[in-house]
């Protein structure tokens, strides 16, 4: 009978990688997160994994940023460093914080192609740009 090859390991070290090449480019286009912000990557329980997923989270101050990619597609989550399991994506907490910073709904969606973004770079903009109101809504937030 023939040996067939143990294959969990390699799949196990090629997450690695993409996690480490991820965290590369979170370190390139984030860079503030780390020089300004003394922001950490933290090291959660690896997801299961399913295709190409990379994964990696920082922790910047009070709030937690989750970033993924899946098959060439890019996400940014956050949540608050006190409620670490209320992940919401980048885009609906930015919009509810329009809300409470009392924009209008038609500026909203006004503004919502400036803080579309498709890979870390434009993401990196975004949530630099609006670092401070992420935090306001996240602080305003505390029950």
């Amino acid at each position: 009978m023939e040996k067939v090859a143990d294959m969990s390991g390699i799949g196990e070290h090629l997450a690695k990688k993409d996690d480490r090449r991820l965290e590369d480019e979170i370190r390139e286009h984030f860079s503030f997160l780390f020089t300004e912000k003394k922001g950490v990557f933290v090291r959660d329980k690896p997801p299961k994994r399913y295709f190409d997923l990379a994964v990696t989270t920082v922790a910047a101050g009070d709030l937690l940023l989750h970033f993924a990619r899946m098959r060439g597609d890019f996400a940014t989550s956050v949540t608050s460093s006190s409620h670490p399991n209320e992940w919401r994506e980048l885009n609906d907490v930015l919009e509810d914080a329009d809300v409470r910073d009392g924009l209008a709904t038609s500026e909203i969606v006004v503004s919502r192609r400036s803080r579309s973004y498709a890979d870390p770079e434009s993401a990196g903009r975004v949530v630099r740009e609006r670092w401070e109101q992420l935090k306001r809504y996240y602080q305003a937030d505390q029950r």
